[in-house]
Order: C-alpha cells, then structure tokens, then sequence
C-alpha cells in the first residue's frame, strides 16, 4: 500500500480493510456498541476533532471512525504495516526533539487542512494520555490555522476492576479488557468552534478546553508533558544519588503555568530542578516556593498561585 500512490484504488481498498480489522479489535475487546450522541460536523465546517485523551482505545475508535489523519512520531513509520497505515491516512510525521522535523510538521499539517479532499485531522490536544480526572494543559499547535474545530468528549465506564483510564501498566492495558464481556463507551460531538477575530491560537484552544471540561464534569490544570520530563528527570538524579524512591509529585510543577509567570521553557525548568535538588537539604522544603523566589519581587501574582 507505501508504493501506491496517494488517494489510488489500491491504497483507498488497503484503508478500508485497515480500519475494519481495526473495529473488530475493538470489538474482540469488548467496545462492541460506542453510544454516539450529537453528531459529527461537515469536514468543510470543522476539519479539526479535538478529544480528551485517557486510553488507546478513544484514538483507534476515532481514526477508523472518520479514517482521520493525525501526527505521529516518525520511528512509527518504520514498524511493518503500522507505517502502511499511516501513510494510507496521510498522517503528518515529525521527530519531537529536531526543531527542522517539527517546522516541516508544520508546514504539512497546514496544507492538509487547506485541502478540502484530505481527511479530518484528529488531534488530541493534551498531548499524552492521562487518568481523565483533570484536562490537562492545552497545545495550541492544531489552534493557529484558523480552522473551525470539533470538540469530541470520549468518557468510559469502568466495570470490574478494569479501568480503560489506568495507563500505569501499557500491557495489562491492552491485555484486561479480553478479560470482560463488555465495555460501554460514549462519544459525544460538541458544537463546532471557530476562532474569533483578533483571538489568539491560546487562548482559542483555551476555550475548547473550557468546553470539553463543561461537558466531561472535569476541573483544568497546566500540567502537560513537561512536567513528566522534569518528574523523569529528578527521578533520574535521586537515583544516581542512591536516595530512596520517593514520591515525586512535588516535581510537576504545571509547567503552562511556570512558562506563563515565570518565562521558564522545560531545559531552565531543569537547571533550577537541579539547583533545588542540590540545596533541598539546606533550605528549601518546596520546588514550588524555590521557584516563587526567583521572581516573586517581578510577579504580584505568583505569590497567590502558588499559595494554592
């Protein structure tokens, strides 16, 4: 299906085939009837779908759903099969850590939206799953086009013990749901949002979140990946020092809220993570009040937010 070209007879029968091999997987795992409420909006009108994102199982359902397009790390590309998949859905490829990669990314995903036979792009704007009791912090890359967007609010119900948000164990996540009978599944289809004028990308993506969370009952937080790449990473450095593991939690400092008050992007985050691990036996008792210090005098309102 790679050597056909774009769009041909061959690739469109190979993604018809694809995406139905895919439902029956769903199917065999027991998400046999998706309750649909609302209904999808017209590709021309809303050729972006934003969803909440807790499991695997929301991003197969969706992409075999509409056959949408997506992002996905280049290295997936080179997996048998997998590749063909993506290829046939025309997803846009980037490597995360070359700035090059993520500009040409770019590039791609502004063209796809501006073709009107391309298909839906399916993003998930929270960037990494999560265990769905918060929405967590907004990117805005899907935002700054200027395209109207679906939000997709994607809820389970847990049954048993098994839990579709619980991602602590990859392989028992994909594994336990053989283990029941059934696992019932909502998607609801909000109203298509459009940018206003003069908005920002931000503050756009913003309010789709607002939306999202009015209709999943679900609070916000500025949590989002850097903040598991600085929990990572001082994880790494106590371990090196022989520290016995503790809980981490006091290292997710919700990084959208660091980078907004205090300017810092992830690699400063880092440096003062370092600065605050060197002297935590001396002084400091919370990275949060170790951050407030630097600026506090520049910011009025850092003292509240993190007085929280």
């Amino acid at each position: 299906a790679s050597c056909c070209p774009r769009r041909s007879p061959p690739q469109r029968a190979f993604l018809w085939a694809s995406m139905r091999l895919v439902r029956a997987g769903l199917f065999c795992l027991g998400f046999h009837r998706v309750e649909e409420r609302g209904a999808p909006a017209p590709r021309d009108a809303a050729p972006i779908l934003a969803s909440n994102h807790t499991s695997f199982v929301e991003a197969f359902y969706l992409t075999q759903r509409f056959r949408a397009s997506g992002m996905a790390a280049e290295d997936l590309a080179a997996i048998p099969m997998v590749g063909n998949v993506l290829r046939a859905l025309e997803f846009v490829l980037v490597d995360k850590a070359d700035d090059a990669s993520r500009r040409r990314a770019a590039e791609d995903l502004k063209t796809s939206l501006g073709d009107p036979r391309a298909p839906r792009f399916l993003v998930f704007p929270e960037g990494q799953t999560n265990n769905g009791s918060r929405l967590i912090g907004f990117k805005d890359g899907a935002f700054r086009l200027g395209h109207g967007v679906q939000p997709v609010a994607v809820t389970y119900e847990p049954r048993g013990d098994y839990d579709p948000t619980n991602i602590d164990d990859m392989v028992w996540h994909f594994a336990r749901p053989c283990f029941d009978l059934a696992h019932p599944m909502r998607v609801t289809y909000l109203p298509t949002m459009a940018p206003e004028p003069g908005e920002a990308p931000r503050a756009f993506a913003q309010r789709v979140r607002g939306a999202l969370a009015a209709e999943l009952g679900r609070a916000t937080t500025e949590h989002g990946h850097d903040d598991e790449r600085l929990q990572k990473h001082a994880r790494r450095r106590l371990e090196r020092r022989g520290a016995p593991r503790e809980d981490l939690a006091w290292a997710l400092p919700e990084t959208g809220l660091v980078k907004s008050v205090l300017g810092f992007d992830c690699a400063e985050a880092k440096g003062h993570l370092d600065a605050y691990l060197d002297a935590r036996a001396a002084a400091v008792e919370k990275p949060a009040a170790y951050f407030a210090a630097l600026r506090a005098d520049e910011s009025p309102e850092l003292r509240a937010l993190y007085d929280r």
